[in-house]
Parts: structure tokens; C-alpha cells; sequence
């Protein structure tokens, strides 16, 4: 007597407003990724300007980094409104 085995799978898709989550999700990814790598791309010339004791530079410098990064964190805040 041959055995049947059955089996039985449910997929639950949940949205976000008009988003499955895990689309949602990815976006939050990449934002946070090309934020990230943007803000430490810089780094080796960051070391370079506080080493030679262009203060002014570096201070611009992070404070463009925190920009990108408090922009990406704006750009979350949008995609969790919607």
C-alpha cells in the first residue's frame, strides 16, 4: 500500500498601506545602505583633513555625513506615513 503525504502551506502577504511589508522593508534597505555607504565612503579623507589640522573641513565633512544620514532617517518617517 503506497503512502500519500499531503502538504498544506498558507502564504499571509501583509500590507502597509498599499505595500507588502517586505517590499517596504527593502526600500527601507537601500535607503539605509546607500546612506550608510555614503557616509563612510569619505572616511580615509576625513582622517586625512583632521591629520593636517583643517578643523573647519572636517567639521564640514561630518556634518554633511549627518545630513545624508538624518535625511535617510526622514525618508523612512515618510515611507511609514504613507
Amino acid at each position: 500500500m503506497k503512502q500519500v503525504k499531503v502538504k498544506i502551506e498558507t502564504t499571509v502577504e501583509t500590507m502597509l498601506g498599499d505595500k507588502p511589508v517586505n517590499e517596504f522593508l527593502g526600500d527601507v534597505a537601500d535607503i539605509c545602505h546607500t546612506s550608510l555607504e555614503y557616509s563612510t565612503s569619505k572616511y580615509e579623507g576625513c582622517e586625512t583633513l583632521y591629520e593636517d589640522q583643517e578643523y573647519e573641513d572636517y567639521r564640514n565633512d561630518m556634518e554633511d555625513r549627518v545630513s545624508v544620514l538624518e535625511g535617510a532617517l526622514c525618508r523612512i518617517l515618510d515611507l511609514l506615513e504613507d
